[in-house]
C-alpha cells in the first residue's frame, strides 16, 4: 500500500536549464561584476581627485595644519578688519614663540597696524619665502614683512647651492600641494634631480587617502585614533592665539637644564662650523633672499629684517658667525633696500636654550621691538599715526 501511494505522488521533475541558458546567465553575471568593478573604480577616482582637490586649496589645514590654520586666521582678520595695514612676520620657531604682536602696544583702531606672526617650526629662510608665497596667492598682500635674520640660518642656506627643500620633501611630503612645488621651483633655479624623492611625492599626493590618514582621522573620527597618534588642529607645541603667537608652554626653565639645552644647540653649531672651515669662504647670500624681496617689492610689499636676539653663552666660541651676519646685514641694506633691526642684549634668564624666548621675555622682547624700531619705521612709511 505504501508503494502504491509512494507512486501516485507527483513529485516534481528536475528541469535541465537548456545549455545556452546557462552560458547567458554566467554573461550576465561577469557583465554584473564587471560594471560594478568600472564603476567602483570611478568612484574611488573621483573622490580621490575631489579629496586632492579640497587639501590642494579649499583646506590646507588638512595638508598642513601649522601653516592652514594661521591662513585661516589671516583671512579672517582679512574680513574683520580689512583696513588695519598687515604686518606679516615671517620666519621660524624662533620667531613663533619670540613675537607677541598682542604685548607690542598697538590699538584695535581701523587705521592701527595688525601684526600677525606667521613663524613656522624647522623653517630656514627657505620655508619661511615659502609660506609668504603661500599667502600671497591665497590673495593676502601684507603691508609690511617682518623676515627672521638668524646669520647661522643664512650661512646654511648659502651652502646648500639650490636643492634646498630636499630636506622638507623627504621629511614632510605629505605636507605640500601641487602648488607647493610650483612655488619651490619660482623660488630657486635648479629644484633637484632626485628621482626616487619626486616619485615619492608623486606617491604621496595621488594617495591622500593614505598620506593623509592621520590628520583626516583625528579630524573627522577622533575616537578611533589613541592619543599618541593624534594629529591636534594646530601642530605646535600650544596653540597660537588670534595673532598666530604661540608661546612655549615652559614658564620657566633652571639654570642646569638651560645649560644642557645650549650644549645641545652648540654640538649643532660647531658641526656647521666645520662645514663653515672646510669651504675656505664665507657663502654668498642665497639667491632665494632676492627673489623673496624683489617679489615684494613688485607687489609694494615693505621688506625688514629682524635680526633676532640670542644669549651670550649660545655664540661664545662662535664669533664667525657673528662676523658673517654683520656682512650680510650690510648687503640687505646695500644691495635690497632692506630695513635691519638689530638685536637688544638680552639676559640668560630670558632664554629656555639661549635662541628660544620664554613667554614673559618674549612679550617684553616683542614691545621693545615694536617701540625701538617697528613703529618709528610704520610712522616713516605712512602706515601709522605718530
Amino acid at each position: 500500500m505504501i508503494d502504491l501511494a509512494l507512486k501516485t505522488i507527483p513529485f516534481p521533475l528536475p528541469v535541465r536549464i537548456p545549455t545556452s541558458a546557462r552560458s547567458v546567465r554566467r554573461c550576465s553575471q561577469r557583465s554584473l561584476a564587471r560594471a560594478s568593478l568600472f564603476f567602483g573604480v570611478i568612484a574611488l577616482i573621483a573622490l580621490t581627485v575631489g579629496l586632492t582637490a579640497i587639501l590642494e586649496d579649499v583646506r590646507p589645514e588638512l595638508r598642513d595644519p601649522e601653516f592652514g590654520i594661521r591662513l585661516q586666521q589671516l583671512k579672517e582678520w582679512q574680513q574683520k578688519a580689512p583696513g588695519r595695514p598687515l604686518v606679516l612676520a615671517i620666519g621660524s620657531s624662533r620667531m613663533q614663540f619670540g613675537l607677541s604682536p598682542a604685548a607690542m602696544g598697538f590699538s584695535d583702531e581701523p587705521s592701527e597696524p595688525l601684526v600677525y606672526n606667521l613663524g613656522y617650526q624647522g623653517a630656514l629662510p627657505n620655508m619661511a619665502a615659502l609660506n609668504l608665497i603661500r599667502v600671497l596667492d591665497a590673495g593676502i598682500r601684507p603691508h609690511c614683512v617682518l623676515v627672521e635674520f638668524v646669520p647661522r640660518a643664512f650661512v646654511k642656506l648659502g651652502m646648500m647651492h639650490g636643492n634646498t627643500f630636499t630636506a622638507y620633501l623627504r621629511n614632510w611630503p605629505n605636507r605640500f600641494s601641487l602648488g607647493d612645488m610650483r612655488r619651490m621651483a619660482e623660488l630657486e633655479e635648479s629644484f633637484g634631480d632626485d628621482r626616487t624623492l619626486a616619485m615619492r611625492w608623486m606617491l604621496g599626493y595621488a594617495t591622500p587617502w593614505s598620506t593623509q590618514r592621520l590628520v583626516l582621522t583625528s579630524r573627522l573620527l577622533p575616537d578611533w585614533l589613541p592619543e599618541v597618534k593624534m594629529i591636534p588642529v594646530n601642530v605646535n607645541a600650544q596653540p597660537s592665539d588670534k595673532y598666530g603667537f604661540a608661546p612655549i608652554l615652559t614658564t620657566t626653565v633652571t639654570d642646569e637644564k638651560r645649560l644642557s639645552n645650549i650644549d645641545a644647540a652648540r654640538n649643532g653649531f660647531g658641526r656647521l662650523a666645520e662645514e663653515l672651515r672646510n669651504l675656505g669662504q664665507i657663502p654668498s647670500l642665497s639667491p632665494m633672499i632676492g627673489v623673496l624681496v624683489r617679489r615684494c617689492h613688485a607687489e609694494g610689499i615693505l621688506v625688514a629684517f629682524v635680526w633676532i636676539p640670542e644669549s651670550a653663552a649660545l655664540q661664545e666660541g662662535f664669533p664667525q658667525f657673528q662676523a658673517i651676519g654683520e656682512i650680510y646685514a650690510a648687503n640687505l641694506i646695500r644691495d635690497y633696500g632692506a630695513a635691519l633691526f638689530p638685536p637688544p642684549h638680552l639676559a640668560e634668564e630670558d632664554f629656555m636654550d639661549g635662541f628660544h624666548l620664554l613667554p614673559s621675555s618674549a612679550q617684553r622682547y616683542s614691545r621693545w621691538l615694536a617701540d625701538t624700531h617697528l613703529k618709528p619705521w610704520l610712522i616713516a612709511h605712512g602706515l601709522k599715526k605718530q
